[in-house]
């Protein structure tokens, strides 16, 4: 058993080290927000309803607004490029994605999505704190 376990963890970290991981599942959008962390303003994107599906063979299947699409990506290193998009990986873990637009164009305003996986999100997933509309902070218990 140990040698199963010890095995493991040398093939996880072989794959780390080199840069191997792959994003899957099924991602709802929790929050949206400016890049810097600033409030985003857009009602159309604040309430919008998006959902991503890391499909295998790097397929990518976007849901806004009841809307699919099916699209191919690539990660590069850390950037997840899909189209003409380029979104850096600031957090992958198996409660949270952080995804932080890279502008294209000195125009261009980027966003930062964060997302839930959907098991979690369709249960009523309730973090162990959040900010409230006043500004205060609210911990669960």
């Amino acid at each position: 058993m140990k040698q199963i376990i010890s095995l493991t963890w040398l093939f996880l970290l072989s794959h780390l080290a080199m840069g191997q991981w792959k994003l899957s599942g099924q991602w709802i959008k929790s929050e949206i927000t400016l890049t810097d962390g600033s409030p985003v303003y857009k009602p159309e994107l604040v309430e919008s309803w998006i959902q991503y599906d890391f499909l295998p063979g790097d397929t990518l299947l976007s849901t806004i607004n009841g809307k699919s699409r099916i699209f191919s990506f690539r990660l590069e290193d850390s950037v997840l490029v899909v189209d003409d998009l380029y979104f850096k990986v600031k957090e992958y873990q198996d409660i949270r994605l952080v995804l932080a637009q890279i502008p294209s164009s000195p125009s261009d305003v980027p966003v930062q999505l964060i997302f839930t996986p959907r098991h979690l999100a369709s249960v009523g997933f309730v973090p162990r704190s959040y900010v409230a509309q006043n500004g205060d902070i609210v911990t669960g218990k």
